[in-house]
């Protein structure tokens, strides 16, 4: 199995939920601010894209030579 492929697929998942909360916030009738907002906040609550794991594996990145 391709791990890049699985990545792939979490970032696609992480990426899709983000869209529905803010399209869900829109049809509420919250505002184009409140849609982002909401759009973020999926995200930060993905462990996928979580800053603390992003920053983690950037460093690991970096100290294998790759950066």
């Amino acid at each position: 199995s391709n791990p890049h492929l699985l990545v792939s697929k979490v970032s696609l998942d992480g990426v899709k939920a983000a869209a529905r909360a803010g399209f869900s916030t829109m049809r509420k009738g919250g505002g184009a601010l409140d849609a982002v907002e909401a759009a973020v906040r999926a995200l930060e609550d993905d462990p996928v894209f979580d800053a603390a794991s992003i920053t983690s594996l950037v460093v690991i990145f970096h100290n294998r030579g790759n950066g």
